[in-house]
């Protein structure tokens, strides 16, 4: 899931929250 959010979800929320 982490994966799928960093492809471009929010790669900055996603590198603070995950």
């Amino acid at each position: 899931f982490r994966e799928m959010a960093h492809q471009g979800l929010i790669p900055g929320m996603t590198k603070a929250s995950w």
